[in-house]
């Protein structure tokens, strides 16, 4: 084998040792999360493994007679390398569009759509090639025996009708009272996020303490949380971390109906976690 040959052996098991030792620490400090969700660290896991096998095979090679010269695969593998030392930096609220928005709301589709989406106006239809018999249900025993899962989560005060939303629990509330919003009629909720507002979608008088919802990647992120209506909602600095209390209200969206919050008070707020991420 050739200087040149080993040479590029040496280069390619290198980066293939310095692409896997990046991933894994990207992996370890959770770096990762920047980019993908959780749900994607096994697969790094794996690719870092494949990466550390790559290397060995490369320098394993330069004991073979022969090997083909190509600049290309080195490029190829120098490419990664160099976005990964690049400084991670979030993608910041002002960055992001309310459209598209995967939430429960309908407020990012078009009226049409919409309806045909909302699932309180739209309930499962019936087979009616399999009719089954109603019975009468005693709703109050039922509840009483399968609580709905919101009841264990924290900051739950059915006795004062109140919620407090923990950081940890933006998403697992932020869902429960758009899946359940006549549930929460009239209770006081307290909840901290970003102040966002587009106006494409949104009125004067609302915005959003929301965090940023990545379902698969970067690419896909969209500001979530409770629609908000507040009169000097105009005023308010897109970005700024807040601590929104207020009283729930069932509004409506083009007919839909639509939890909102009727803000009594505003006070500033500790950065927190920007992202969130579905556990599904």
């Amino acid at each position: 084998m050739t200087k040149k040959e080993r040479i590029q052996l040496y280069i390619e098991a290198a980066a293939c040792a310095v692409f896997g030792f990046f991933l894994l620490k990207s992996v370890i400090e959770g770096g990762y999360l920047v980019y993908v969700t959780p749900r994607i660290k096994p697969w790094l896991i794996f690719t870092a493994a494949i990466m550390f096998l790559w290397s060995f095979s490369a320098f394993k090679s330069s004991k073979e007679a022969h090997y083909p010269l190509s600049a290309t695969s080195v490029f190829v593998l120098l490419i990664p390398l160099v976005l990964m030392l690049l400084p991670l930096e979030k993608t910041g609220i002002d960055k992001v569009s309310f459209a598209g928005s995967p939430a429960f709301s309908s407020r990012s589709a078009p009226p049409a759509l919409a309806e045909t989406m909302n699932p309180f106006l739209n309930p499962p239809a019936e087979n009616k090639a399999f009719p089954v018999q109603k019975k009468e249900i005693d709703e109050d025993s039922l509840l009483q025996k399968k609580p709905k899962p919101y009841t264990k989560l924290a900051g739950y005060d059915a006795e004062n009708r109140s919620i407090t939303v923990h950081n940890d629990d933006f998403l697992d509330w932020t869902d429960a009272v758009y899946k359940h919003p006549a549930d929460f009629d009239g209770w006081h909720i307290e909840i901290t996020g970003m102040i966002f507002y587009d106006s494409q979608f949104m009125k004067e008088n609302e915005f959003i303490p929301a965090r940023l919802l990545m379902v698969c990647c970067a690419a896909d992120l969209v500001p979530y949380g409770l629609i908000c209506r507040y009169d000097n909602a105009h005023n308010l600095e897109k970005g700024k971390w807040v601590t929104v209390s207020g009283t729930l209200s069932v509004g409506t969206y083009h007919g839909n109906p639509e939890p909102q919050i009727l803000v009594e008070s505003i006070s500033p707020a500790e950065r927190a976690e920007e992202y969130v991420y579905p556990r599904r």
